[in-house]
Order: structure tokens, then sequence, then C-alpha cells
């Protein structure tokens, strides 16, 4: 039987049973390349983690925040999709993939994206404060209502994405431009 855990902090571990954890904060954690398939999280955070390269099938991430952490080349992809909340502040999430994932509202504050695979997801109303999305890939994907206004270095096809509503500042009109090959100067 699974273990369930709740109210606990975990900081330096270096082993997480597979159980559910709710309401619990996660510290200074090392799991790169981890397998977490079928954790479950619930109103959890964690802080200066590194889980480059884990693994995340039908893991339930649920009202999660990703603080200080390092995710990069991390796939997302066959995460549990019910109820799938997150959040990634000040994150590293170079190379990481949400191919297909429905995350509306999810926020990336101060986060490097760097190569993000993007594609089919849904971002609806999502928010890229400050983040870097340098060679990030948008491909079908609904950012409707998004807010682009402080991201740096995107380019999203207006032609193959939804973006109606979405929020860019003057400055991030030459990330939409790109695809027309258009110079900005």
């Amino acid at each position: 039987m699974r273990g369930i855990f709740q109210d606990e902090v975990f900081d330096g571990v270096s082993f997480l049973a597979q159980a559910e954890y709710e309401n619990c904060s996660f510290r200074n954690l090392r799991f790169s390349e981890f397998d977490f398939t079928e954790y479950q999280f619930y109103n959890c955070t964690f802080l200066n983690c590194d889980f480059s390269l884990s693994k995340w099938n039908n893991t339930a991430l649920r009202k999660v925040l990703f603080s200080d952490c390092k995710l990069i080349g991390s796939n997302f992809e066959n995460l549990n999709p019910f109820g799938l909340d997150m959040e990634f502040v000040s994150s590293l999430l170079d190379h990481a993939v949400f191919y297909k994932l429905d995350i509306p509202k999810t926020v990336f504050r101060n986060c490097r994206l760097v190569e993000v695979d993007f594609t089919e997801a849904n971002l609806h109303h999502s928010d890229f404060e400050d983040s870097d999305l340098s060679g990030a890939i948008f491909d079908n994907t609904n950012l409707e209502k998004a807010d682009f206004v402080t991201a740096r270095h995107f380019h999203v096809n207006p032609h193959r994405n939804k973006i109606k509503g979405a929020k860019f500042s003057a400055d991030g009109l030459i990330g939409l431009l790109q695809s027309y090959g258009i110079v900005v100067v």
C-alpha cells in the first residue's frame, strides 16, 4: 500500500518513497534523473530542488509550486491530467517538454525556458512574467489571453497559434513579426 505524508518538511533527503504527499514542503532535494512515476503531490512546494531529466509519468501535480528549481530536460508530457495545476518561479526549465498539456493559467515567473516545447499545449491565460523563451516552440498552442508583456526572446507565429486577447509589449512585437520575415530596426 502507498504511504501518505501530510504537512511534512523534507530538507536535503536523498530518497522519497512512491507515495501521496499533501501540504508538504521539499527543500534542497537533488533528484536529477529520478523517476516520479505514479507519485502524487497535492498543495506542495519545492524550493531549491534539482529535478533535471526526471521522469514524471502519471505523476499527479495539483497546486504545486516549483521555486528556484532546476527542471532542465524534464518531460511533463505524461503527467496525470486530472487537476493538473503547477506554478514555476525563478526556475530553470531549459529543454522541458509540455507537449499537449492542458495547463491554463500556469505561471512562469522569472524562469528560463530555453528551447521548451509547448507544442499543442493549452496555455490559455498563462503568465510568462520576466521569463526568457529563447527558442521555445509554440506550434498549435492555445495562448489566448496569455501575458507576454515582460517575456523575452519569444517567437510566436500568429498563424500557427491561438493568440486572441494575449498581451504583448511594443518591444515584444518583434516576436510576433519574425514569421513574416519583417526586419524591425
